[in-house]
């Protein structure tokens, strides 16, 4: 009956994602040897992963990447982590390595790791070699499933009988009107004085053609006025005419000018109210 009990919890029991193994050592003792593999799925488990210690028949393997993999799909473990020890003296070297065992012993992560054995058997100053365990975890996310830590029991404050009770604040309200909202009115802005700029330029161009026609005019008066050098091309009734012609313009575009100039001036002031 307690055999049945036994083997029935044996089949039961969830394979471990990741098979820790020691396949490898020089220098080191076999119970130094335990001692690494059991602190590296320590470490592990520690991070959320499942991990179990294999501290017998792995050292046949001798970091054999098939011998690894078969052990691997035994225990039906996607990924194996091989440790090698080796110490010098009192100098060890920890080389850790993780494969895939579904991938052909694809290599997932490996780390490397310089320290000394105590006399018990136990590696010195695990706290620098544990960081670089556990960092080996998120390159086999792919492989392994990873357990969040539970997050703590958030605590309830018991409550408090009646007695205990806080007394109530009394709602104060604030009786006082509201004062209305402020609008404020876009300011219009001024057109300028566009007029009186078209005022001003109308005045100056009236005044130059007035000019212009003002010097042809006096131009011909001189032709009249001197026979000596008569055009030949023009008679004295074309040139009086010409200059008629010329005189009038010019008095007429004069007169535009001085129109043009008083309308910029009076534009000048109301525009610029």
């Amino acid at each position: 009956m307690v055999l049945s009990l036994f083997a029935l919890a044996v089949v039961c029991a969830a394979p471990p994602d990741v098979l820790v193994v020691e396949t490898r050592r020089s220098g080191v003792t076999k119970k130094a040897a335990h001692s690494l593999t059991s602190l590296v799925a320590a470490q592990l488990q520690k991070g959320g992963v499942t991990a179990e210690a294999v501290l017998e028949q792995a050292p046949v393997c001798q970091a054999k990447k098939k011998c690894l993999i078969d052990l691997g799909k035994a225990k039906k473990s996607p990924v194996v982590v091989s440790i090698q020890a080796v110490a010098v003296l009192d100098d060890l070297t920890i080389r850790v390595e993780a494969i895939s065992v579904d991938e052909d012993g694809r290599e997932l992560a490996t780390i490397e790791h310089s320290g000394r054995l105590t006399a018990a058997g136990q590696l010195a100053n695990q706290d620098a070699f544990a960081p670089k365990v556990l960092g080996m975890i998120p390159l086999m996310e792919r492989a392994v499933t990873i357990r969040k830590p539970p997050e703590p029991a958030k605590t309830v404050d018991p409550i408090k009988p009646p007695g205990d009770a806080p007394v109530a604040t009394p709602l104060v309200v604030d009786s006082t009107p509201a004062a209305p909202p402020t609008v404020e009115t876009p300011a219009v802005k001024s057109p300028g004085r566009t007029f009186t700029w078209v005022a001003a330029g109308a005045a100056v161009a009236a005044g130059g053609v007035g000019v212009t026609f003002g010097i042809l005019e006096a131009n011909a008066r001189n032709e009249i006025a001197n026979p000596s050098s008569p055009d030949p091309m023009k008679s004295v009734a074309q040139l009086e005419a010409e200059r008629a012609r010329n005189q009038t313009i010019a008095n007429v575009s004069y007169a535009t000018a001085g129109v043009a100039a008083a309308a910029a001036i009076v534009l000048f002031f109301v525009e610029g109210k």
